[in-house]
């Protein structure tokens, strides 16, 4: 599967409905962006876990005891 595409003022490519369907790609999710000999990769990224900044707070406040005691 091959498309045309162009980049914009912004350098902004848009990947072509048929793609973003074969791969089920939704509005926000995040892709990885790579130069690999000379092209461009991009790759979904399907495994982001949120975190709640109140829990990464705590894991680096125990780090730090655990660390400088």
């Amino acid at each position: 599967m091959e498309f045309l595409a162009k980049i914009d003022d912004k350098g902004r490519v848009l990947i072509p409905i048929e793609i973003r369907r074969k791969l089920s790609l939704k509005k926000h999710e995040v892709v990885s962006i790579r130069i690999e000999s000379g092209r461009i990769i991009i790759e979904p990224i399907k495994k982001v876990k949120k975190v709640k900044a109140r829990v990464l707070d705590e894991a680096f406040f125990d780090a730090g005891e655990a660390t400088y005691g």
